[in-house]
């Protein structure tokens, strides 16, 4: 609520009033306080897609008919996998190109991401998965690749240590079908919902991975040769049916020409 205020121009109390008056109209409560902060209710979810829609909108028809561009900030949701490896260069193409617009990063599993995006916490979303329907374009597709630490040994190891995260990951499950064809007995060594612990487990030659070639974490080196082959996965960008705001389509534009030449 402080934000939003901030955001607004307003005092605290002035947007309280505002929600208020907003629930009245509305007949229903979109907003649950408690000592731990505010959360949405099954309303406000319902109403806040549609209110991102009114917003941009607006800030649209603002642009047009007074000949400016009316910037704004944009949630990208990226899965942890590729955060680091594939973003950076394109973020900083993007900030050089449009230095008055915000990217708010929400990283997540793309499980995650297309729960947040459905319900429109996020405004456009990288998912790695095979789920085409009507929002999804696809970027690139590259192969999962076991991976380990440079000159380890763990890819020799019965039951092989995999170090994976949740058990929705679809990339565990790819590597869980590949062993079991080739019936080779293996074990999880991580089972998180963080790729910190999953880093340092294959740096220190505790385990394997299967990550998409080309995102390899600093310290590793692809070990695939010794293990089995391993699906293709999709990179898509996720946009909304509402259409692009100005930003979007800038962020869009960039994403496309950056991470489809990788």
């Amino acid at each position: 609520m402080t934000h939003a205020a901030h955001l607004r121009n307003l005092t605290q109390s002035a947007v309280s009033q505002q929600i208020k008056r907003l629930e009245a109209i509305l007949d229903c409560q979109v907003l649950l306080r408690s000592a731990g902060g505010i959360t949405l209710t099954e309303a406000g979810e319902r109403l806040l897609p549609e209110a991102v829609s009114l917003v941009r909108s607006n800030d649209e028809t603002v642009a047009l008919m007074t000949g400016t561009e009316v910037d704004s900030d944009v949630r990208l949701g990226v899965p942890q996998d590729i955060v680091s490896s594939l973003l950076p260069k394109a973020l900083g193409t993007f900030h050089q190109a449009y230095p008055d617009i915000q990217i708010t990063l929400v990283s997540a599993s793309s499980r995650q991401l297309m729960q947040m995006f459905k319900t429109g916490q996020i405004d456009l979303a990288l998912t790695t998965d095979d789920n085409r329907d009507d929002c999804a374009t696809v970027l690139f597709k590259k192969r999962l690749v076991w991976i380990g630490a440079i000159g380890g040994q763990a890819f020799k190891r019965r039951p092989l240590p995999v170090a994976v995260g949740h058990r929705e990951c679809p990339f565990r499950k790819a590597a869980a079908l590949a062993l079991s064809d080739k019936k080779i007995p293996w074990r999880s060594v991580t089972q998180v919902g963080s790729l910190e612990p999953v880093f340092a487990t294959l740096i220190a030659d505790m385990a394997v991975s299967p990550f998409l070639t080309g995102t390899l974490p600093a310290g590793t080196e692809e070990v695939h040769k010794h293990l089995p082959e391993l699906p293709e996965f999709t990179l898509h960008l996720r946009l909304p049916e509402r259409g692009l705001s100005v930003s979007e389509k800038s962020l869009w534009d960039v994403l496309n020409d950056e991470l489809t030449e990788l």
